[in-house]
């Protein structure tokens, strides 16, 4: 399961095996680091994962301060929880997140109306941007990108 926090919601994206099998995002668990801890602990509960991943807040300059509080909260959350956890550096895949959503939508079909279409230079960024993220940190993981314990 990869967890991603971005500046509006907190999303997860549950693997099972190489394909993603359940998906969900909240804009209430963005609110506060409790929220965040009820969201993320809600969701191992529910699904119980193998492993939980997310993105290390050290590591990304460019996330403002309530984000990187809401990734301590997460890091923390499943630093507590009975469940291998691990800490990634985001990585990009494309030059922006649109190009990697439309990467990502054809690698993964059942995923493609859940994630966003590129969007005009005036509007918020799409809310489902968190689910790019999820799905970077998890494909990280399953090809081997980073230094989690195989199991």
């Amino acid at each position: 399961m990869a967890v991603a926090v971005t500046g509006r919601r907190v999303a997860f994206v549950l693997f099972r095996g190489r394909q993603p099998l359940r998906w969900d995002c909240s804009e209430k668990a963005a609110k506060s680091p409790k929220a965040t801890e009820s969201y993320v602990r809600q969701q191992i509960a529910s699904h119980d994962p193998d492993i939980v991943v997310s993105e290390d807040p050290a590591t990304n300059p460019h996330k403002g301060s309530r984000v990187k509080r809401l990734l301590r909260k997460v890091a923390q959350t499943i630093g507590d929880e009975p469940v291998a956890s691990h800490l990634v550096k985001k990585r990009r895949l494309h030059k922006n997140k649109y190009l990697t959503a439309q990467t990502l939508a054809e690698r993964f079909p059942a995923m493609a109306d859940f994630l966003p279409k590129c969007r005009k230079f005036y509007e918020r960024e799409h809310a489902r941007v968190a689910f790019i993220e999820a799905l970077v940190l998890a494909l990280d993981v399953l090809e081997g990108r980073t230094d989690v314990p195989k199991s």
